[in-house]
């Protein structure tokens, strides 16, 4: 059992593509990937679309104030 088969079943992330697809294209998909993020830490550069990023605090529980929450 690979570590992603278990995970099929959920709905599209914020990227949209559906699980399935990412799990019948994992073996092609692989190769490529590893590439496009290998390829910064071997120049020592980063795309500038990796450093703009949109963060959103999930709160669980307690107030939103407390950085512990």
């Amino acid at each position: 059992m690979t570590c992603y088969a278990t995970w099929t079943h959920k709905s599209m992330g914020p990227d949209w593509i559906h699980p399935r697809a990412l799990r019948e294209l994992a073996e092609e998909l692989a190769r490529p990937l590893s590439i496009i993020y290998q390829q910064p830490w071997l120049t020592g550069e980063v795309p500038d679309e990796w450093r703009i990023t949109n963060v959103t605090p999930i709160y669980k529980k307690g107030q939103k104030e407390d950085p512990g929450n």
